[in-house]
């Protein structure tokens, strides 16, 4: 069982957190789950959240929506470590836009450099690494694979696929 654990919303430039320059928008608490479990969660940022005041929100260009997980740090995530608990995801804000489409969050998990996942069957012996950009080129990586479970580990997660 996990320990609970706050998940921080913050505004960039750019997609690296810093906590003394990016704007932390929104804190959340994640209650205490069991093994396996899944907690939603759904928020809502508006551009005055992000822009402070009216005058301000005709700053139009791409900005970094950054989820800071596990933000306190009081799980203990093993030889992971605490460097794989942030999520950056680019948007582009336009103030002309119409009031339901100023923040255009791109949907698609964006990295702008390729990483490494390694591939795991599920006796724990490494049966891939692969170069990829985004979840659905780690998913692809796996259709190669016999039928079984994997575990794909990458530089931001660890997940369970199945391959039928």
């Amino acid at each position: 069982m996990s320990n609970s654990s706050e998940l921080n919303f913050y505004f960039s430039t750019n997609n690296t957190l810093s906590k003394t320059n990016d704007k932390l928008l929104k804190s959340v608490t994640i209650p205490a789950l069991n093994t396996n479990a899944l907690h939603n969660i759904k928020t809502k940022v508006n551009g005055w959240d992000i822009f402070t005041t009216p005058e301000n929100s005709s700053n139009n260009g791409n900005y970094y929506l950054i989820i800071e997980l596990d933000a306190n740090n009081s799980n203990n995530e093993g030889s992971l470590g605490e460097t794989n608990n942030i999520l950056a995801i680019s948007f582009s804000y336009n103030s002309s836009a119409t009031a339901s489409s100023k923040l255009r969050i791109l949907l698609k998990e964006k990295h702008l450099q390729p990483y490494y996942i390694n591939v795991y069957n599920f006796q724990g012996q490494k049966v891939m690494t692969n170069q990829v950009k985004n979840i659905e080129e780690e998913n692809k990586a796996t259709l190669s694979l016999p039928k079984g479970i994997y575990i794909i580990k990458s530089k931001n997660r660890d997940r369970k696929v199945f391959n039928n």
